[in-house]
């Protein structure tokens, strides 16, 4: 992995990529100072949905992040969301896994084996503090595939593949935890501001444990069903196509929340010693 002067990069991984990955996120871990880590994933993000790309696309955040860091672009990642974050959390080919085919679904009894070890479980034995926001989809048919089960050490988000972003409720049912704990209060929130208040939350305490973070952060942005709160939506007014100007606009919302996060590096004073990695798990939906 290469690390500029600031410990800031952006990265488009590929299943082989992830392999290295892992691999330096442990030989960084060794090292006798240990950065945090914090990886977004986003989700069916496209090629020309980011402003390095499409100037269309309103992304500053995420913009100035592509400035400052390394952008690697020449690499694959899987095509659906469950392979890719497989292979992220074990360092794995899918095939490895047995996880080549389609997604998980809502209510199928079958997770990522249990006999891979994920990622956060390295890194928590290397003393980091680990920590899940947003979405898994690597199993839930047990708690034994659960996110606490597998190496993290909190999890805030959604365990299956899709809900709605406000209701978050999905033809499983309602899907939104916190821990393991179903978190009806949330419903009626956008679960990117959720995702961005538990982030947040978890960096500004960080100083205090006087340990590493690593920190996923893996959006249920842009995925369908394509929403995002209005003060986004209206950006883009001259995009006639509705199912378009969403999805757009919920990149913008992912970027806002994104810009948050970066600032409350900053605040805690842990930005200068912080890797932040930024992929999709996938491209864009073709409908």
């Amino acid at each position: 992995v290469v690390i500029d002067k600031k410990m800031m990069k952006i990265l488009w991984p590929s299943s082989y990529l992830m392999l290295s990955l892992v691999q330096n996120f442990v030989a960084l871990a060794t090292a006798s100072s240990q950065p945090n880590i914090v990886f977004i994933l986003a989700d069916d993000l496209g090629w020309n949905h980011v402003s390095w790309h499409n100037q269309g696309v309103i992304s500053p955040r995420m913009q100035e992040l592509v400035d400052a860091g390394v952008r690697l672009e020449k690499n694959y990642v899987q095509p659906i969301c469950t392979p890719s974050r497989a292979a992220l959390l074990t360092g794995m080919y899918p095939f490895h896994l047995g996880r080549q085919g389609k997604v998980l679904m809502v209510g199928k009894p079958t997770g990522v084996s249990l006999n891979f070890t994920f990622l956060p479980e390295l890194l928590q034995g290397l003393g980091y503090s680990t920590h899940a926001v947003g979405k898994w989809h690597v199993g839930f048919c047990d708690w034994k595939y659960t996110p606490l089960r597998r190496g993290f050490e909190t999890f805030y988000g959604l365990y299956g593949g899709k809900s709605d972003y406000y209701k978050h409720v999905s033809k499983g049912g309602f899907d939104w935890r916190d821990q393991e704990r179903v978190a009806v209060e949330v419903a009626g929130t956008y679960s990117t501001d959720l995702v961005t208040k538990r982030a947040v939350e978890i960096i500004l305490d960080q100083p205090a444990r006087e340990i590493p973070m690593f920190l996923y952060l893996p959006y249920q942005n842009v995925h369908e069903p394509y929403q995002a709160p209005d003060e986004y939506f209206n950006m883009y007014p001259k995009v006639g196509d509705n199912h378009v100007r969403y999805t757009l606009a919920s990149v913008t919302a992912m970027d806002n929340s994104i810009g948050m996060v970066v600032d409350a590096l900053k605040t805690a004073g842990i930005y200068e010693n912080t890797i932040i990695i930024f992929s999709s798990d996938n491209g864009g939906a073709v409908q």
